[in-house]
């Protein structure tokens, strides 16, 4: 039986790139756990040839990576597996050494972790500044090490990455709602699960039970438009949240156009 790394079809071999804003160890530890992969589940010098040479090429050409950065860790790893013992090659038979063997009593050193944002390429450099500055105060440094961990950001924490849905298109909303002639203070407040332009055409001619539409023909007004609403809540998860919300709302503004029975009874309020 022989092994060798398998990928799908669909694969894109798109890693993180060598210019994205990330530290450094993420970018070497992606190429490097691959590397390690390939020495692992390849059985032979061929497929690993073969996945190696593949490594090389995707992450030079397709994620900008040096190459002096992959050939530095082939070799790292190749090295480190030549020196690994294999166990079927240890004898079975007894030791004649009546010596004890010596064991390792050191005591592992400490570790201190350091949890900072990630800064780019002068954070890193003000980090390995650190570093030795540490390693020339502590006498001896196998006692302690430094360990950083990068604490990084998404892009939609700085700007929006999705563009803006218009008001028109927004669903599950509250709205208030008045009436476009000039001399008159009529108002609505109401709710809806579908796009607020879809209740607009409702309260405009479709709906024969709108009280803003029943409003507009008795005072002979002209008809609501988008331009005479304005959502007051959206976001919500669930149909009662978003009755409970109209149900508020109709409560402290009082307009004079809600007389059809509150979705839900307020009886705190009442």
């Amino acid at each position: 039986m022989e092994t060798s790394v398998y990928r799908k079809p669909t694969h894109t071999d798109v890693y993180l790139n060598w210019n994205a804003h990330a530290p450094n160890i993420w970018k070497t530890s992606t190429i490097r756990s691959l590397v390690k992969r390939a020495f692992k589940v390849c059985s032979n010098d061929i497929s690993l040839n073969n996945e190696l040479n593949h490594l090389e090429t995707v992450f030079t050409i397709n994620n900008d990576y040096p190459k002096r950065v992959i050939t530095n860790i082939i070799k790292s790893e190749k090295e480190r597996t030549d020196t690994n013992i294999d166990p079927t090659n240890a004898s079975d038979e007894p030791s004649t050494n009546d010596e004890p063997t010596n064991t390792n009593t050191e005591t592992p050193p400490t570790i201190i972790t350091l949890t900072l944002p990630y800064a780019g390429h002068k954070g890193e450099t003000i980090i390995n500044k650190m570093r030795k500055h540490i390693n020339k105060t502590i006498p001896n440094t196998n006692t302690t090490k430094i360990q950083v961990i990068y604490n990084t950001k998404k892009l939609g924490s700085k700007f929006a990455i999705k563009d803006q849905t218009k008001e028109e298109h927004q669903h599950n909303v509250v709205y208030h709602a008045k009436c476009p002639d000039p001399q008159c203070h009529s108002d609505y407040i109401g709710q809806t699960k579908c796009r607020l332009l879809k209740r607009v055409i409702q309260h405009n001619k479709q709906d024969k039970n709108s009280n803003l539409l029943i409003h507009s023909n008795d005072k002979n007004h002209h008809r609501v438009w988008l331009d005479d609403f304005k959502i007051i809540g959206k976001g919500f998860k669930s149909n009662f949240k978003r009755q409970i919300s109209e149900a508020l709302h109709i409560k402290e503004k009082a307009p004079d156009l809600n007389i059809q029975k509150d979705a839900y009874r307020l009886s705190l309020y009442n």
